[in-house]
C-alpha cells in the first residue's frame, strides 16, 4: 500500500509540473484515500480512539482538498474542512 501512495504522490507532483490538472483530479484524492485505508489499518501501540481521530481528520482534510478543487466559489467549505 506504501508504493502505490508513494506512487500517486508523485504522480500528483507531475501533474502540478506538467499542468495536467486531470492528473491532479485523480491523484490527489486517491492518495489521501490511501492515507485514510492506512490510518485506518493502524495496528497497537495505536489505541482506538486515536485512530479514530485521526481518520476523521484525515477525511476532512480530503473533503477540503475536493472542495478546493471542484470548480466554483467553494473556497469557504474547504476551508471549514481543513479547520475541522
Amino acid at each position: 500500500m506504501s508504493a502505490l501512495l508513494l506512487a500517486l504522490a508523485l504522480a500528483c507532483i507531475a501533474g502540478e509540473y506538467l499542468d495536467l490538472p486531470l492528473l491532479i483530479y485523480v491523484t490527489k484524492p486517491l492518495a489521501t484515500l490511501i492515507t485514510i485505508a492506512i490510518a485506518v489499518r493502524a495496528t497497537n501501540p495505536v489505541s482506538p480512539r486515536y485512530r479514530t481521530l485521526v481518520t476523521a481528520g484525515l477525511v476532512a482534510s480530503l473533503a477540503g482538498d475536493v472542495f478546493l478543487m471542484i470548480p466554483g466559489d467553494r473556497f469557504v467549505a474547504g476551508l471549514v474542512s481543513f479547520l475541522v
